[in-house]
């Protein structure tokens, strides 16, 4: 007998509801001061190279075998849809809210293209799969298809997403970016003299310089931006001595840090303001291809803790070693039986390092949900209700009729905020709903795998990944990511609603 629809949406929500509890603690730790940005930062990096991998390889190790493997290639194909569509509607938004100069711009396109493929998609799996329309088992089932699109997925969001929020986070071409050199020496020869007025007025300047980092302010006085220095302007090298000052530092607040000065160190030098040139041991300028930049910091992004884990429990899954690890089939991976004459037989050899990746794993959804509510909670949110315009006195006035709108004032506009979302849970599942059923009609996809259609349509419908604002709050100096987070916090709201329509198709 199939579930009436009111049973589903109730076994579809409770899962967001705890997620939903999860962000009200971090907004409540962020508000309260108990987590800072810089905290923020530490827990990301967390997140992304321990929890994650873990949680992938510990749900992709149980669920795939080789009943299942063979439908990688027509989910691979979803993948790569999804996320050009996603990349496309990104680029057209991006284009039409944002200006070259804006700090949340590529981040846009990311926050679109990738959705939260690992969580959702598995835990309505997991309680529904099991019931009419579905078939026994199907909810282990529906995992194992969530873990070849995570396979694929992963591959594309640890390369081009990653870099697709540290875009936005270049020295060059940002907004409040644009001051000279000249502008840059002034602001440090006035620091120098406003520390040691006797020594500043005696000698020159030296050309190792540091910049602090200026705070705009509106117009009641609140920081209101923080820009990071140009990577040129933080230590303007010196043929003797390129090494800035502690003092120079410590007062500059900048950290030196990112994949790109990394991958430029290997090259052999360090940045220059164009991001195209290295300086040599001798203060020369070296031309540096930035090709091989980006080409280092594809394999070294591919080779990440969150692809290798992934791809490591896809192969150990296929090879005996599974045995090592996992109980015989039939059985849970604390060596229960999960059907009728099943015996499991002795604990593997290495059970006990899956319990404790497992254990890991488990602390990803909720860390990652309190590290997104305290991202939102480090935003400064207002009430806002602008007065109209309009000088005309008459009474039947639309302002006058209606109550007065009164919204949170955002980091970032509703209207960007709401086009985003309604790209990612409208746009996106209204053409990949039609290709999954076009899919099953031309045979691509088996009709009867009624839990391969819905895991597949179910992926073009989720909110925007957790992972990015993780991604976001690495890349800022500062840790702050309250821009990100106000989109994905609005995408998990708006969810239901997308969620209820793929569970009636």
């Amino acid at each position: 007998m199939p579930l009436a629809i009111g049973t589903v949406v109730w076994t579809a929500i409770k899962p967001i509801l705890r997620l939903l509890s999860c962000l009200s603690l971090g907004f409540y730790l962020a508000r309260s001061g108990k987590i800072s940005p810089s905290g923020c930062k530490q827990i990301a990096a967390v997140y992304i190279t321990i929890l994650v991998p873990s949680l992938a390889f510990t749900k992709t190790l149980p669920s795939i075998n080789f009943s299942n493997i063979h439908y990688l290639l027509p989910v691979s194909v979803f993948v790569l849809i999804h996320m050009f569509v996603g990349l496309l509607l990104g680029w057209v938004v991006m284009r039409l809210f944002t200006t070259p100069k804006s700090r949340f711009r590529y981040t846009i396109l990311a926050a679109i293209a990738f959705g939260n493929t690992g969580d959702v998609p598995n835990a309505v799996s997991l309680a529904v799969g099991d019931d009419p329309p579905f078939s026994k088992g199907d909810s282990q089932l529906g995992v194992a298809y969530g873990s070849l699109y995570l396979l694929v997925y992963s591959v594309f969001l640890f390369t081009l997403g990653r870099r697709l929020v540290e875009m936005d986070w270049r020295d060059d071409g940002v907004e409040g970016a644009g001051d000279t050199k000249a502008d840059d020496e002034k602001g440090s020869e006035k620091l120098a003299q406003g520390l040691d007025p006797e020594s500043a007025s005696a000698t020159p300047p030296t050309s190792t310089t540091a910049l602090t980092v200026p705070l705009g302010t509106d117009r009641r006085g609140s920081v209101t931006h923080l820009r990071r220095p140009s990577r040129a302007t933080l230590s303007i090298p010196d043929p003797l001595d390129d090494t800035p000052t502690p003092l120079a530092e410590a007062l500059s607040g900048a950290v030196r840090t990112g994949s790109d000065d990394v991958a430029i160190r290997v090259l052999g030098g360090r940045s220059d303001q164009d991001g195209t040139k290295a300086m040599d041991g001798e203060g020369s300028a070296v031309p540096v291809p930035v090709w091989k930049a980006e080409v280092y910091l594809f394999f070294s992004r591919f080779f990440s803790p969150g692809i290798t884990s992934t791809l490591l429990g896809v192969v150990l899954s296929l090879t005996p070693i599974r045995g090592w690890l996992l109980y015989a089939a039939g059985c849970s991976t604390t060596g229960k039986p999960l059907i009728d004459g099943v015996t499991c037989g002795a604990e593997p050899v290495l059970n006990w390092a899956y319990g404790i990746m497992d254990f890991w794993g488990g602390a990803a959804l909720p860390v990652g949900l309190i590290n997104l509510g305290a991202a939102l909670g480090q935003a400064r949110l207002a009430t806002s209700s602008k007065p109209s315009r309009s000088r005309s006195r008459s009474p039947w006035r639309l302002s006058s009729l209606l109550p007065r709108l009164s919204l949170p004032r955002l980091p970032v506009t509703w209207p960007l905020v709401l086009t985003i979302v309604a790209a990612r849970l409208l746009l996106l599942p209204g053409i990949g709903f039609p290709l999954v059923q076009l899919a099953s009609v031309v045979g691509a996809i088996p009709w009867e795998e009624r839990i391969l259609r819905f895991m597949m349509m179910l992926d073009s419908a989720v909110p925007t990944a957790n992972m990015i604002v993780a991604m976001t709050q690495l890349a800022s100096p500062t840790g702050d990511a309250s821009q990100i987070a106000c989109v994905c916090v609005n995408a998990c709201v708006w969810s239901l609603i997308g969620v209820r329509d793929v569970i009636r198709i």
